[in-house]
């Protein structure tokens, strides 16, 4: 059925749901018992067929927590007639920049909760400007990067902390992620995402600096911690015996890393520092990738060559892996003190393609659990992190749905 337009008819709407990566949200969702489900984009037709194919073999009453709503990303009014009518609005319309902050503007207007796959930290850093005290004063949780950047960064880094804590430890000053595993396809949103950064770069030089800096998120007036930046070379780690290199999500997880800590009263600690790399087998695999990933920035380091490579080599968007390919990605982190200090780390571990299977299941377990009662979550308000907003409760959730979050030692 379609929407009536009451209040809160919808305990999820998921806009962008025709997407590729939408549709793997509605698909997730729609098992869920319980949950009344808005199927939010602008053609009716996509959206009606999509109603169908998730209602097959399914019961009358199942079709009855399925609708579809209407709505533009241009048409503000449309969008606030969107999120009045759902509790939590799941985002999946990028890339982000590109679309403004209606939407965000439309969730603070009609008081929703929000959940995106934002990986643009321009953007977040925009809607922190613009919407954080508003959406604190409101009680909300507008909740950007909530797939696989940046919630295994960001949970895994808290269950570290959290784990420091309980065996009477101080928390970890300085922190290190290792990607250990990843197989799955560059997404046609990621790829999106870092056009979008560097076009944002060339149109906003004065304020580039400022807005990728390691400190892009941090509440506006706090105190800058301590420098730090992104590996950008490779390096030999002593500690984990192997050649590491550049990740290529960390220019996002670490800012969202660092503003959890920020929005927790400094939890890590006010000179926490915080780094992401790629584990390698060989020195020789990281020279490869440290070449043709040079080759890659100093094309789209410049508009012509990049709106070339995006067109001739990266996946457009709406693009998307087979369910075979899907179903067998994977992902595997470590999170560690830098100085392996401690008797354990943790590993955050993933059994289908990080850009899309397993991100289809972050945000949709995110989506659920700001359906929750603040006390069953966290008491942070505002545009939050994935950690700050919904804090050890996402994980529970997650460890039941094949993202994996252990504490395990150190062999």
């Amino acid at each position: 059925m379609e929407s009536n337009g009451n209040k809160r008819y919808f305990d999820i709407v998921v806009y962008g749901a025709t997407g590729f990566t939408g549709e793997l949200v509605c698909e997730y969702l729609s098992k869920k018992e319980g949950v009344r489900l808005g199927l939010a984009g602008r053609n009716r037709d996509k959206l009606e067929k999509l109603k169908e194919r998730l209602l097959s073999n399914k019961d009358q009453k199942k079709a009855k927590s399925i609708g579809i709503v209407l709505a533009k990303t241009n048409d503000l009014q449309s969008l606030k007639e969107m999120t009045a009518q759902t509790k939590v609005l799941c985002n999946c319309v990028g890339p982000y920049l590109s679309h403004g902050l209606n939407i965000i503007e439309a969730c603070v207007s009609e008081g929703t909760h929000y959940t995106d796959l934002c990986g643009e930290v321009p953007w977040i850093r925009q809607a922190i400007q613009k919407y954080h005290e508003v959406a604190k004063e409101k009680k909300l949780k507008i909740v950007p990067s909530c797939g696989f950047d940046s919630i295994p960064s960001d949970l895994g880094v808290l269950l570290l902390q959290k784990e420091s804590e309980k065996r009477g430890l101080k928390p970890f000053s300085d922190v290190i992620l290792y990607v250990e595993k990843s197989k799955g396809t560059l997404s046609g949103g990621t790829a999106a995402a870092i056009i979008g950064n560097f076009d944002f770069s060339d149109e906003h030089k004065s304020l580039a600096k400022e807005s990728f800096g390691p400190y892009a998120l941090y509440p506006e007036g706090e105190a800058k911690g301590p420098p730090q930046s992104d590996l950008k070379t490779i390096l030999y780690d002593k500690k984990r015996e192997s050649w590491v290199g550049p990740f290529i999500m960390a220019g996002i997880n670490t800012r969202v890393v660092r503003r959890t800590n920020a929005l927790s009263n400094f939890y890590y600690g006010v000179d926490f520092k915080y780094q992401e790399v790629s584990v390698f087998s060989s020195k020789k695999k990281a020279r490869k990738f440290l070449l043709f990933g040079g080759l890659f920035l100093l094309g789209v380091k410049f508009s012509l060559t990049r709106k070339l490579i995006h067109k001739a080599f990266l996946p457009k968007q709406g693009d998307g892996p087979s369910l075979e390919q899907r179903e067998n990605g994977l992902f595997k982190l470590r999170i560690a003190p830098r100085d392996w200090s401690s008797d354990f780390y943790v590993t955050v571990e993933g059994f289908k393609d990080p850009g899309y299977g397993s991100t289809s299941i972050m945000i949709g377990e995110a989506s659920l659990c700001l359906l929750k009662k603040p006390e069953e979550t966290t008491e942070t308000f505002g545009v939050v992190t994935p950690a700050s907003g919904m804090g050890m409760t996402l994980i529970d959730q997650l460890n039941e749905n094949q993202v994996h979050f252990k504490i395990e030692g150190q062999s």
